[in-house]
């Protein structure tokens, strides 16, 4: 079913947990100060695509679903933005 949702985080644990349906396991904010997170989630067709936008250098651990695809590529230099998309296997 399509869908959109856009979040913002304060604290890492939530944005993971917001996070885990896309595959990632863990997550380790590198440095010290308030971390700052805003994640866009649109969902079409079978398709999923996330993109965030981050304060904090950090490490995911990404454990990606069999049947899907995960990319990832940076929009904006200077400034941590990444985006993933993934694809299940069920979809038409």
């Amino acid at each position: 079913m399509p869908g959109s949702r856009a979040s913002v985080f304060g604290e890492a644990e939530d944005f993971q947990a917001a996070l885990s349906a896309d595959g990632v396991a863990g997550l380790l904010v590198t440095s010290r100060g308030q971390f700052r997170a805003r994640l866009t989630q649109l969902t079409l067709d079978g398709w999923r695509l996330a993109t965030v936008e981050e304060e904090q250098p950090r490490i995911a651990f990404v454990a990606v679903p069999g049947a899907w695809s995960w990319f990832r590529f940076q929009l904006a230099k200077g400034r941590r933005r990444s985006g993933q998309g993934s694809r299940s296997g069920t979809a038409k």
